[in-house]
Order: C-alpha cells, then structure tokens, then sequence
C-alpha cells in the first residue's frame, strides 16, 4: 500500500476499498493491525505528547482524516487526495465483518451510547455479530481482557477519547487475540445517534468541522488546534526552501 510522508507521518494513499480489502487480508492471515486516523488536531496533540508521537508514528495504518491533512499534502509538494475519515472506516469495517463473518467488540462511552451504537450496527448491517460491549466507565469492574478474548471478537473499537484510548489500546494489545484495533473517538455518539453528523454536502466539502463548532461554540478552544495547525504547514514549507 502507497503512503505519503506528511509533516514526519507515513500517511496511507489509498482508497476506502482498498484499505478494507488490505485489512481483510490482515484478518486473513492472523495478523494484527492498529488503525490510527490522523487530523490536524491529532498532529497538534503528537507535539507535546512523546507516547502519543510514538504509538502514531508504530500504527499500522495512518488515515488522512479530513480534507486538512489533504491540504497540509498539497501545500508541502505531495499528492493525497482521498480523505478516510475513522468513522467512515469503521463503517465500511463493520458492512465487511457482517459480510465475512468477523466478530467486532465495542469498548467505551456511556453504557447506553454503546448499547445504542450497537443497536444500530446490528439493524445497519444484517448478519453482523457483535461479540461483546463493554461501556467506558465500569472497565475495572469486569475482567475486560478476559471478557474481550472470551467473545472470540476479531475487530476492537476502542471510544475512549485521545489519547486515553491509544494508551489502552499500547498497553493491551498484546494480551489480546484480536487482530484490528481502532481508535474510533466520538463515533459511538454518532452511531447511537445522540450526536448528528454534519449533512452529506458538508462532509463532502470537507467542513464538518464548522458544523460541529456551530452545535457546540465551545468547542472554539479545540478549533484553535486548527490554527496552529497551519502556522506549523506554513514554518515547515518555509524550512524546505
């Protein structure tokens, strides 16, 4: 699979069909892979964080999430194009294990947003088997290794946040038998359906982003990332002349 390097990140150039069809092929043959989906505020986020640089910079698929990362691409001589974003992937994923047979496990939120994320995925997608749920605020109080690896699940979707979720997923990955893991952030609000996502054409233009700042202005403080984001574009483009 083409990457690109963007601002020191190895980015996948490729299509959602073909990275479902790679990751099929990963599922295949028993291999495990870590999907990370990467946006402007993540790289913000990497700057100050050496574990989260790291466990980006060790995943195994790097996602251009958002026509940002697309922009930051063209503005430093590069060629991306195609935005896949992680709720999208985990969509596609999801239509993929219904059809193949995979089992997927469903980590975090509140105990009624991932029961409903899971109600929709099962009404969404006929035939798949979500092997197991477990909510994001009573994880010590179950054996949650034991519970995931006991579910037989292939596919781990991991709402925790960044970078909580990205810790649990280093610290754990290895004492699963799962083979996928993705850091799907806000994703189970959106499938639940307690969180609406931006109309199609403004996903399509690439400014979800303002939707989502216009039904919560407080998230203008997040939006500053934005900002510095492009100072960053702007500083390293300068270095390479």
């Amino acid at each position: 699979m083409k990457r690109e390097s963007v601002m020191g990140l190895q980015i996948v150039d490729t299509t959602y069909d073909e990275l479902i069809f790679q990751i099929r092929e990963d599922l295949e043959n028993d291999r495990k892979r870590v999907i990370v989906a990467i946006n402007p505020e993540k790289i913000m986020k990497i700057k100050g964080n050496p574990f989260l640089a790291g466990f980006v910079r060790k995943a195994d698929y790097l996602i251009p999430d958002g026509v940002g990362i697309l922009m930051a691409s063209k503005k430093l001589g590069g060629h991306l194009q195609t935005k896949i974003t992680g709720i999208d992937t985990m969509i596609r994923l999801c239509k993929m294990a219904s059809v193949y047979g995979y089992k997927v496990f469903l980590l975090g939120g509140k105990s009624e947003v991932v029961h409903s994320a899971k109600l929709h995925l099962e009404e969404r997608f006929q035939g798949i088997q979500i092997a197991g749920t477990q909510d994001g605020y009573h994880m010590e109080d179950v054996d949650l290794i034991q519970k995931i690896n006991e579910s037989g699940a292939q596919i781990l979707f991991v709402a925790l946040g960044s970078p909580k979720q990205e810790y649990w997923i280093s610290e754990n990955k290895d004492k699963l038998s799962v083979n996928i893991f993705q850091g799907v952030g806000g994703s189970f609000d959106v499938l639940g359906q307690y969180v609406k996502r931006a109309p199609v054409w403004m996903q399509d233009m690439g400014i979800e982003w303002l939707y989502r700042l216009l039904k919560n202005p407080s998230r203008i403080f997040r939006q500053m990332n934005l900002l510095r984001f492009y100072r960053l574009i702007r500083k390293e483009k300068k270095g390479r002349v």
